[in-house]
């Protein structure tokens, strides 16, 4: 799912080489913001550009990037574990989607959620089961997921290498790709 989709003035399309340096941007302002990602330190190259990326879309308003997400084949092992208890299914059957981030002076414009659903959609159509984690504290993201109709299967801890652990909420997109 590579190709532009224009829906007004906002634009969701395949990242591109050329939109790292935005996206760099976009996750700084997000950081300062809403201090997410939460080590994002001299790396959102590496944060975005993550080796366990499936593929990535950006969100465009006006040739100027408000929007970031990927979709990954796995996250942290805790949450793997859990998704997989949750929905009873082996970790190969699950697509994680991540990095999500829009622009603190284009939320509400709808950029997130057609993100959401533009992730949500290729992990479907890979047969894989959408699941994504958030920190408990960013509720104005776990809000929208949940009205986007995400469902809340779990919560776990996570520890990262300089000692600090992260709470996550653990979200699944009801969806049974044995079904498909």
């Amino acid at each position: 799912m590579s190709q532009a989709v224009p829906h007004g003035h906002l634009i969701i399309r395949g990242r591109r080489d050329d939109d790292i340096e935005a996206c760099e941007r976009l996750a700084q302002a997000t950081h300062l913001r809403d201090r997410y990602p939460v080590h994002l330190g001299d790396s959102a190259r590496a944060f975005l550009c993550h080796p366990g990326a499936l593929s990535a879309w950006v969100a465009e308003t006006d040739n100027t990037i408000v929007g970031h997400i990927a979709l990954h084949a796995a996250t942290a092992k805790t949450v793997m574990t859990l998704a997989c208890d949750r929905l009873n299914i082996t970790a190969d059957r699950i697509a994680v989607v991540a990095r999500l981030l829009v622009s603190p002076q284009q939320r509400g414009q709808g950029a997130g959620r057609r993100l959401l659903a533009t992730a949500a959609a290729e992990a479907q159509a890979r047969h894989l089961w959408p699941i994504l984690d958030v920190d408990i504290n960013l509720t104005a993201a776990i809000a929208l997921y949940e009205r986007a109709g995400w469902q809340r299967i779990g919560q776990a801890s996570i520890d990262l290498p300089d000692g600090t652990t992260l709470h996550e909420a653990i979200y699944a997109l009801n969806f049974d790709p044995a079904a498909t």
